[in-house]
């Protein structure tokens, strides 16, 4: 009894044909699960990078009106200017507003810098942006001056969407005061 003629010593080494393809859909259907394992893993991963993004967001604006709520001279001074015309504040009152405009804008920054990131929708940044401090007269003079300090994309946020808030009219009483 000698070996089939089609057959070599090499070919005995080798499993049957049907024995390989059953392997390769094996690999196959493991390389699968695997895929969607680590797609499942990564949108669970953008969702909480999400969440924990809103939330950052949500502090910053809180810590803004903390500020204001804390800083008695702050809340005095945005309240003149929403009052008084911006020439009416004093050299202080214009300093306390300087700081929290840039504050202001730099969290607006943060978001607009999440949203080209896409972990924030724009819907959202707009609902977690307050813009009652763009309404004082005196914000379009101090942007004015410091409009070029900032990037150009927050330029464009600011005069197309938040510079238009200054024509809205004041909501202090005169003898309010």
């Amino acid at each position: 009894m000698g070996l089939p003629l089609s057959a070599s010593p090499e070919s005995m080494d080798q499993p049957p044909l049907r024995f390989k393809r059953v392997g390769e859909t094996v690999a196959a259907i493991g390389v699968i699960a695997s895929l969607t394992f680590v797609a499942i893993e990564i949108r669970q991963n953008t969702n909480a990078v999400r969440g924990a993004t809103i939330q950052a967001v949500s502090q910053q604006s809180l810590d803004l009106a903390m500020a204001g709520l804390d800083n008695t001279e702050l809340r005095d001074a945005f309240e003149a200017g929403l009052c008084v015309g911006s020439t009416e504040l004093t050299s202080a009152q214009r300093r306390l507003l300087g700081w929290f405009f840039a504050s202001k804008l730099r969290a607006d920054e943060n978001r607009l810098r999440q949203v080209e990131l896409g972990t924030l929708d724009r819907g959202t940044f707009g609902q977690l942006s307050n813009n009652q401090a763009y309404r004082l007269p005196y914000f379009a003079e101090w942007w004015e001056e410091r409009r070029s300090e900032w990037a150009p994309d927050l330029q464009d946020l600011v005069d197309e969407e938040f510079l238009p808030l200054g024509d809205v009219p004041p909501r202090c009483q005169a003898d309010s005061r």
